[in-house]
């Protein structure tokens, strides 16, 4: 055998070896104790952090080692959720509301260790001024996931906020990004913990770089022997989107201002706002094409050269097919927004298919020639 094939040989082997080794080693039966902490959020004055605890216990039996065994077993015992406040003064931690028992208390299920007593997905935040909290229990039942929640908010839409004391059968559905994390120069979180449990909470100063820890569990010094690390914080920070989704919010509001002051159109200010956002780069930039009219003596030399000219007719520029080329050639100068895909095909005119094929190919620079005039159209991509 080849010494890089022994080698390989050798490797592949040894990892066997170890996984082995790691599901021997995986008691027949434990029994699991299991705390974690969701969503922290600020309370409105920052005197204290709200949060979502989650306690399990079970007993888990089997190796349930991904990828190298079957699921493991777990009958989970007690499976409890409650809102929770901490002040961050005194330490206090003070229960808000404690709910029944979640939908996987008294059941057996088989899932990977790595997930052992299922997920939860916890949402915490104010709108219009108002906590609304969401737990979502997501329970491995293959082929599907069985989710249940239970909380308070507007599961319509709006309206009056409604309070849901018992576990309800279906998804809730996601919230948005909520900013009550950040609180004067700091910004709450939840650290990873084992099986899906956040181990600790912790508040980071973006100035200092500070941390402290609130909150942690009987794992948090295990998983983090070293303490919180910045890759860690990194990872978990949600600051940056936060502050870019102010920066977008307040630069938009601004500019809508301006711009109903210049016309009473209301579409054409908000068509305005969104160049200028892209402009800014606060939008994403799209793929734009800008219109040169030419000389006569430029239109000449051009037209020898190896760039497609294009000879649009009045009928077919009037029929619709190149809405995005009429406006640049009403606007030379002025980038104009490229909002279709292909150019519509027309059984009388062979200038959509030309172009597609053209562009397609990721042609950037054409002539076009219509109502006795030549002009230079551009294609800028982002």
């Amino acid at each position: 055998m080849k010494p890089a094939l022994r080698w390989l040989a050798w490797g592949g082997l040894g990892l066997a070896a170890l996984g082995l080794a790691g599901i021997v080693a995986t008691p027949l039966l434990d029994f699991e104790r299991m705390e974690g902490y969701f969503a922290p959020i600020y309370s409105p004055d920052g005197r204290s952090v709200i949060f979502v605890a989650r306690r399990t216990t079970g007993i888990v039996w089997g190796s349930g080692y991904e990828h190298f065994t079957a699921p493991a077993h777990s009958f989970v015992v007690a499976d409890e959720f409650s809102l929770r406040r901490l002040d961050l003064v005194g330490g206090q931690i003070e229960v808000l509301r404690r709910w029944p028992s979640s939908p996987l208390a008294g059941r057996h299920t088989r899932v990977y260790r790595r997930s052992i007593f299922h997920s939860a997905s916890v949402q915490l935040d104010y709108v219009r001024g108002d906590l609304v909290y969401k737990v979502d229990l997501g329970i491995t039942a293959i082929p599907l996931t069985e989710h249940s929640w239970i909380g308070r908010g507007w599961p319509g839409g709006g309206g009056a906020t409604i309070e849901f004391d018992t576990w309800q059968k279906r998804e809730f559905g996601s919230g948005g990004l909520g900013e009550a994390v950040l609180h004067d120069g700091r910004e709450v979180m939840a650290l990873r913990g084992r099986a899906g449990f956040p181990a600790a909470l912790v508040v980071h100063h973006q100035e200092s770089g500070a941390v402290r820890v609130l909150l942690a569990n009987t794992e948090y010094a295990g998983l983090y022997p070293n303490g919180v690390t910045s890759e860690d914080l990194r990872e978990l920070a949600r600051r940056p989107q936060i502050e870019r989704g102010r920066l977008m919010r307040r630069t938009r509001d601004d500019l809508m201002a301006r711009f109903r002051a210049e016309t009473p159109n209301e579409n054409e200010a908000a068509l305005r706002a969104v160049k200028e956002m892209r402009r800014l780069g606060l939008y994403p930039k799209v793929t734009t094409l800008v219109a040169r009219l030419l000389d006569a003596h430029t239109a000449r030399a051009l037209a020898a050269t190896d760039i497609p000219l294009y000879d649009i007719a009045e009928a077919e520029m009037r029929s619709g097919l190149f809405p995005d080329i009429e406006r640049a050639l009403a606007e030379p100068g002025t980038a104009v927004e490229r909002d279709i895909g292909a150019y519509v095909m027309h059984q009388d005119y062979a200038n959509s298919a030309l172009l597609n094929r053209y562009l397609g190919a990721g042609g950037e620079r054409f002539l076009v020639r219509h109502a006795g005039r030549t002009y230079e159209i551009v294609i800028e991509r982002p």
